[in-house]
């Protein structure tokens, strides 16, 4: 029987394809794991990045409608009378003021239950007060400044008080992401004089 074709495949033949399928198999593989991992860092700085814009946007608006602190009540700073902001004397950092509901009310930095630095926010009524997180701890704030133009005691100033807080945040899970966000406020609620 000669002149006839066996066929079949050899066992160089048979490791060849399956090395081939292999690295074929590794490179796709790879391919999904890095794109697996970068949603996932995506996914966590979009919702750090979330809870910093609802923390920023609930402390400005609440800052925007504050009321001079004519009996000194609240800020209890020398010559605090008549003033809108001042700095809390807990924890570091942060922001203190009259609300609109002549409640005393700060956000500062301070340290949760789990031993995460987080934005925390105080009201006073009566003599009591009642204590918020304002962010979790999968945001790491870091640093928590406030600078207020109305100290100089200028009259154009006590008009229109201002404040400009800044953040130095960190994402607390991954730490692949840190920032500084600062935001100016000013404060919308008008001390109108009646003229007689």
């Amino acid at each position: 029987m000669i002149g006839m074709n066996k066929k079949g495949v050899t066992l160089i033949e048979m490791l060849v394809v399956v090395g081939l399928f292999s690295i074929i198999g590794l490179i796709i593989s790879s391919v999904f794991i890095t794109n697996y991992r970068l949603q996932k860092r995506t996914v966590g700085i979009q919702r750090t990045l979330g809870e910093v814009s609802y923390a920023v946007e609930y402390m400005s608006r609440s800052m925007r409608m504050a009321r001079s602190d004519y009996e000194g009540d609240c800020l209890q700073e020398q010559e605090g009378k008549g003033l809108t902001y001042g700095r809390p004397s807990e924890g570091e950092g942060g922001v203190k003021y009259i609300d609109y509901r002549t409640r005393c009310v700060r956000f500062f930095l301070d340290e949760n239950e789990d031993g995460d630095m987080v934005i925390m926010k105080e009201i006073r009524e009566g003599v009591e007060w009642q204590r918020y997180q304002l962010t979790s701890g999968k945001l790491d704030v870091i640093g928590f400044e406030s600078e207020f133009r109305l100290t100089d005691r200028d009259d154009r100033y006590k008009k229109q008080p201002g404040a400009t807080f800044s953040l130095e945040l960190e994402d607390a899970l991954t730490e692949w992401w840190s920032t500084d966000i600062q935001t100016s406020v000013t404060r919308r609620r008008l001390d109108v004089e009646r003229i007689h």
